[in-house]
């Protein structure tokens, strides 16, 4: 796991299928996969680039490298819009009236892909993304579907989960 300059080694074990032979790795919670920097990392060092406007500044607050964050940024920012919409799909599904108020900050955000600034466009909608995946957790829990608490600081981990779910991947 790595952390700015602070490095710790995180033990993963590995499994394999008696069956097939393929080999798995239980990694903690908190560590996405194939990456040695956290969830909250990556929720934060996004966030602040929407508040910072630049990535280069958002990554040395962070003591990471600018193109890990934009690495960040752009998968986030090539998957919004079909992940806003799934998960608006589960929140209405829910029947949750917090979709509708929802709704209507989505739609003063643009999603149009034209133009060169598309992905800045994309990357401003990250705050409402994790609003949503917060909202749709919250509901879940409420319903009594197992997924724990709902916690801010795990929001992009949930928000991962929903990507995979949708069949897209940040």
């Amino acid at each position: 796991m790595a952390v700015g300059s602070w490095c710790e080694l995180v033990p993963v074990l590995y499994l394999r299928c008696p069956v097939c032979g393929s080999v798995r790795g239980l990694r903690p919670q908190f560590l996405p996969p194939r990456s040695p920097h956290p969830w909250i990392l990556r929720q934060e060092a996004i966030l602040a680039y929407c508040r910072l406007g630049s990535y280069r500044r958002a990554a040395a607050a962070f003591e990471i490298n600018w193109q890990t964050l934009w690495r960040w940024a752009d998968r986030l920012a090539r998957a919004a819009e079909k992940l806003e919409r799934f998960l608006f799909e589960q929140l209405l599904a829910c029947n949750v009236t917090r979709a509708a108020a929802l709704a209507q900050e989505a739609g003063r955000l643009n999603h149009a892909r034209a133009g060169p600034r598309w992905r800045a466009r994309a990357i401003l909608r990250a705050p409402l993304l994790l609003e949503l995946a917060l909202a749709l957790w919250q509901e879940g829990s409420r319903l009594g579907l197992g997924w724990g608490k709902p916690r801010r600081y795990d929001a992009m981990r949930f928000l991962a989960a929903c990507a995979r779910e949708a069949g897209l991947r940040l």
